[in-house]
């Protein structure tokens, strides 16, 4: 739950190992956030969208810098050949959890009290294999 002002952002942002990222959208809660307009390093959510040439890196190399990031609670990566969201999040232990939406299912970021259908993130999305087709794979794990 967030107990200070969020910024949704779209400019640089920094984990622990001084590496610089440009996710498609993150959220930072933290005040010390507020007076860096070029870069954040407070992200609580983090989005990336996936596409064929970017999601092995997104979803390996990446993660693991996203994960060195103490603030870092959601890391959130949408599929664009399928409707599949997942959402990693990171459990009080330090262990992250894996969740996997597909058609007719609810989103949530919990890190920002949020939850919307997972068709809404795909309004006017036009891909060669997204269908509303219940058969595609799809879980929650």
């Amino acid at each position: 739950m967030m107990t200070e002002p969020a910024r949704i952002g779209r400019t640089g942002m920094s984990n622990t190992a001084d590496c610089f990222f440009y996710p498609e959208v993150f959220v930072t809660c933290h005040p010390g956030d507020a007076g860096e307009p070029q870069m954040k390093r407070h992200p609580s959510l983090i989005v990336e969208v996936l596409s064929e040439s970017t999601a092995a890196y997104n979803r390996g190399a990446k993660f693991g810098y996203y994960r060195q990031i103490p603030s870092l609670t959601e890391c959130v990566l949408i599929e664009t050949e399928r409707m599949t969201v997942d959402v990693f999040r990171r459990r009080p232990d330090g262990q992250w959890l894996f969740l996997s939406s597909g058609v007719g299912q609810t989103l949530e970021f919990a890190s920002i009290d949020f939850q919307c259908p997972i068709e809404a993130i795909y309004e006017d999305v036009r891909c060669a294999e997204i269908s509303l087709n219940p058969e595609l794979p799809h879980a929650v794990l």
